[in-house]
């Protein structure tokens, strides 16, 4: 180093370091030791940062200016405090006495920054350093920092002031004042002068953070952890407190040419606001920058947002095409309108579907397999990422459309998916061109099934209409099965998460879609219980909407107006209120009244005739054994369930089959139910008129009940629902949801009787078993009154006081005794005595 002024100012310096990364932060927090340094004689000591013991010690007999770690990357700068040499004895002695061992974690001894000035070898060297109170340290004298002398750059014309290096210094070391002259300087330990401007002397260590505190501000070292804080200053009125600083994580760069002093600025910001005139009209100008910044902001995180969103299901396609969406192949021409690209070959001839924003579906082949091939344009590539990634994590399932590849050229995408016979829209217009062996009802458990599968996956498809509901291929007797599809607009919910974030934005099918997602609320998979109660009602209605035409549909759906008044003229009255019920919680504006998938497919609208004779005979069983109070459960509300008095509903034959065997009540649902449970078990043994009239089993036995009972099924199974517990009741029932009886009109006691039933379902003149119940009044018969207060009431058979027993009056007492009499007539047969 040359001094330009002087050319005889000369020096040697030799500068030793390694090209090396800083410690990460994250590495930093996972760093356990703490390295301490001595100042001057090299002795390196290591103490676990969790337990305070030592763990390593060396001496290396030179200053340690630097540590590093071999990592694959290179070398990696580790964090260490230089202490001095007394300090570091104080420290292990104190730790020693406190815990009888190589620990730190309970010393508790106050340290100081100072600037050490040493000499090694090569020259001498300046550290930070930290000392206790007990070191003797050098002061200056000076408010400015101390320059040791030596060639200053060409003269600054700005106005930043510039410091010269002190020729004469006088030191002070402890009560003795010592007069030092160039070139000679001592050694030790240097108090660190208070900065009264913004000149930030650059040490040459950078182990340690640089602390620009008071002479009287302290750093403590307390359970193993360096801790600064600094005094109150009175004339400054300001209270500076420093955070406590970890020893192990703590570099200079944090702060390295960043003078952060809060106290400057907030008295220079207190004197620039009390300068000001105008203080209300300055105060609302800067609460109104702040508003705009703000809003800019928000704005601004916004669309970052909606920008991540939008790219969030975007992924690999498939396992041919790469990640930055590279070409996969080339479109061929074949000949007659077929064309091939990568696996995939279709026909443009043969369109089977158009979407929207441009989208194809054609016929094709996959490895000599039909499928349908979907062509989409660019702005749709976002969509159809998302769609086959969910596609690829759902297909397995029957009733989910299958997934074969994806295929891309310079211009479009192409998807190849399983190929399907028509949509469920052509199925209700009956627009297929094939004869379809499936029913309505069956067409919708196989999509609730699918639906149900995506759902425990955690994806909510957020489109379910009719369109979106296909048919596969036929089989040779017709047979096809329904599948969910079309999964451009379906989204995964996050890992522990049960819905989404406003920030998800509408989307579906206008007159399809959830009020909640309309009105921006958070959505969960209940949004597709809605769409899905709404193609029910498509479905069995045979193409109407519960929520009215196309025009006032989604604004009905908002209002909750709908109308199910088409079901009572297609279904039978015995499937009417079963279906009503169920579409009426499914369409529920309360996302939370809502069944799931599990609770529809285990509702009584899918069981078969065999399973409602089962249900109900099982309920019988329940109600007989008299556990917890079942019976009164199912006669609450009965009333209108059984017709006033059910014997008077059923055919002569029947009825007197009945009155011949058993007493029963007419006023009872229980008693009606026993009724049905003793015909099915004595079904084989009754008349063959009597047969006959019942129809055979299952069939026509259950429909012959539910016609003239419509309301039974749905009120059993209401009534019974607390009582899903037991085991025999146990497949019947969700284990969870309950439907509400108060959201079913039909069943109120309030309504009136329907005795509106057809004679040919029931002659009640004719009918014995209810001629025989009724209890007949003479009415030539003079009337008797007897006094019992005032007035004199009439003494009929309507204000009898006594207890009739209309059911041991029914008895045939003349029928019983001559099958006794028959009973007897058997022969015994007996064995001959040995």
């Amino acid at each position: 180093m040359h001094d330009s002024k002087n050319q005889n100012h000369k020096w040697n310096v030799t500068f030793f370091d390694y090209t090396s990364l800083a410690m990460g932060k994250e590495m930093l927090n996972d760093y356990g030791i703490i390295h301490f340094t001595s100042t001057s004689n090299g002795r390196v000591m290591s103490f676990d940062r969790k337990t305070g013991d030592l763990v390593w010690s060396h001496n290396f007999e030179t200053p340690v200016v630097a540590a590093y770690i071999l990592d694959r990357d290179g070398l990696i700068s580790v964090p260490f405090n230089s202490i001095g040499d007394d300090t570091l004895d104080h420290i292990m002695e104190d730790a020693t006495t406190l815990t009888n061992g190589q620990g730190i974690k309970n010393s508790n001894i106050e340290l100081y920054p100072t600037l050490y000035v040493g000499e090694h070898n090569h020259g001498l060297y300046a550290l930070s350093s930290l000392v206790d109170k007990n070191t003797i340290t050098i002061s200056t004298g000076h408010a400015q920092p101390l320059l040791l002398e030596g060639p200053t750059e060409a003269e600054d014309k700005s106005d930043t002031l510039n410091y010269e290096p002190f020729k004469n210094v006088h030191y002070k070391l402890r009560d003795l004042n010592l007069h030092v002259s160039a070139p000679y300087l001592l050694l030790g330990h240097y108090k660190v002068p208070e900065l009264t401007t913004t000149w930030m002397p650059q040490l040459p260590n950078s182990n340690f953070l640089n602390v620009h505190n008071s002479q009287n501000s302290a750093i403590k070292l307390i359970n193993g952890q360096v801790h600064s804080e600094a005094d109150n200053d009175v004339e400054n009125e300001t209270n500076l407190k420093s955070n406590s600083i970890s020893v192990s994580v703590q570099t200079e760069d944090l702060f390295e040419g960043f003078n952060f002093r809060p106290d400057l600025w907030y008295k220079q910001a207190y004197l620039w606001f009390h300068q000001q005139e105008n203080q209300v009209l300055k105060v609302a100008l800067i609460i109104l920058v702040g508003l705009v910044i703000t809003m800019f902001w928000y704005l601004r995180y916004q669309a970052r947002e909606f920008q991540q969103l939008s790219q969030g299901g975007s992924r690999t396609s498939n396992a041919s095409t790469s990640s930055n969406g590279e070409v996969t192949g080339q479109l061929m021409e074949i000949g007659n309108g077929e064309v091939r690209i990568g696996r995939i070959t279709f026909n443009t001839d043969q369109v089977l579907g158009k979407g929207c924003e441009g989208t194809f579906v054609y016929r094709g082949t996959f490895d000599k397999r039909a499928v349908a091939v979907k062509r989409l344009l660019p702005e749709c590539f976002t969509f159809a990422d998302r769609e086959v990634a969910l596609l690829r994590e759902s297909d397995a399932h029957a009733h989910v459309v299958r997934y074969y590849c994806t295929e891309r050229d310079k211009q479009f995408r192409y998807i190849a998916l399983e190929l399907c016979s028509a949509t469920l829209q052509d199925y209700v217009e009956k627009k297929l061109n094939f004869e379809c062996a499936i029913d309505a009802v069956e067409v919708l458990r196989q999509a609730t099934m699918g639906l149900s599968h995506l759902h425990s996956m955690d994806i909510v498809h957020r489109d379910v209409k009719p369109h979106n509901v296909l048919l596969s291929m036929p089989t040779g007797a017709g047979e096809v099965r329904a599948m969910i599809s079309d999964f451009g607009l379906s989204k995964k919910l996050n890992l522990g998460r049960m819905s989404f974030s406003r920030r998800s934005g509408v989307t579906g099918t206008d007159g399809w879609i959830a009020p909640e997602m309309v009105n921006g609320e958070r959505t969960t998979t209940s949004v597709d219980i809605f769409s899905l109660g709404c193609v029910f009602y498509y479905v069995l209605s045979k193409g109407q909407h519960p929520f009215g035409d196309m025009l006032r549909r989604q604004a009905n759906i908002l209002t909750g107006e709908y109308n199910l008044e088409q079901l009572d003229k297609i279904l039978p009255d015995e499937e009417v209120l079963v279906t009503k019920i169920l579409i009426r919680a499914m369409i529920s504006p309360r996302p939370g009244a809502r069944p799931p998938c599990e609770t529809v497919l285990k509702y009584p609208m899918f069981w078969g005739k065999q399973s409602i004779l089962n249900f109900l005979q099982d309920v019988s069983d329940q109600v007989e054994s008299g556990g917890g109070g079942s019976e009164a459960a199912l006669e609450r509300g009965a009333r209108r369930v059984v017709r006033g008095d059910w014997r008077a509903r059923v055919c002569g034959a029947v009825a007197a089959d009945l009155r011949a065997r058993r007493t029963y009540r007419g006023d009872r649902a229980a008693h009606l139910l026993r009724a049905i449970r003793n015909k099915k078990h004595h079904y084989r043994e009754v008349d063959i008129e009597v047969r006959e009239s019942l129809g055979k089993l299952p069939d026509g036995f259950v429909s012959y009940w539910l016609r003239r009972f419509p309301l039974l099924l749905p009120h059993v199974w209401l009534q019974m629902q607390p009582y899903r517990h037991e085991d025999v009741l146990q497949g019947y029932y969700p284990h969870a949801f309950t439907f509400l009886r108060e959201d079913v009109p039909e069943l109120s006691d309030d309504g009136p009787i329907d005795d509106d039933i057809p004679h040919e379902m029931c002659d009640p003149g004719n009918n014995e078993l209810f001629i025989k119940s009724r209890v007949f009044v003479d009415e030539n018969h003079s009337p008797k009154f007897r006094k019992e207060g005032s007035p004199r009431k009439r003494n009929e058979w309507r204000h009898d006081e006594r207890i009739r027993q209309d059911d041991v009056r029914l008895r045939d007492r003349h029928y019983y005794k001559k099958k006794e009499r028959k009973r007897e007539e058997i022969p015994v047969w007996t064995l001959p005595p040995q």
